[in-house]
């Protein structure tokens, strides 16, 4: 079987896209392979790596924090194509709307499809933790000021 092409595998990463645009659990395993593994670095920030189970129970309590959730493509130019590992590095950023304020994150994503290109074998993910850690101070100081809130 010859490998994916550019294009297959551009393909993929474009429907990764459409599955955090939708931002359900569904959408987004549905572009992942059974045995996909989702590591997550800086290690300082908690070195995971996650199969689709864990992968649930980590980020479904999150789909409810984030509102109007936007994945893209920070510089086009900086996106990387090795179709013979079948790997599409990506520079991303992101958008949402949260009761503690705008989240806007940057992430380096190595996506690695399968041999048929078509579902996302293996994802690194690195996220600017400097700001995660800032942006859950903010969350768990508005969860405290709402909860205050409600029992005045």
């Amino acid at each position: 079987m010859p490998p994916p092409t550019r294009a297959q595998l551009l393909a993929t990463v474009d429907r990764f896209f459409d599955a955090y645009k939708v931002f359900t659990m569904d959408a987004i395993l549905a572009v992942r392979s059974p045995t996909c593994i989702h590591h997550t670095g800086p290690k300082s920030h908690g070195d995971m790596h996650l199969n689709n189970t864990q992968f649930v129970e980590f980020m479904g309590p999150m789909l409810g924090v984030f509102r109007n959730f936007k994945l893209f493509v920070a510089d086009e130019k900086e996106t990387m194509v090795d179709v013979e590992k079948r790997k599409v590095f990506l520079h991303l950023q992101c958008h949402a709307e949260t009761d503690a304020g705008p989240y806007e994150n940057d992430y380096h994503w190595i996506l690695t499809m399968n041999e048929t290109g078509d579902l996302i074998d293996d994802i690194i993910e690195w996220v600017d933790s400097a700001y995660l850690n800032d942006f859950i101070a903010r969350q768990e100081s508005s969860k405290k000021q709402s909860a205050e809130a409600t029992t005045s």
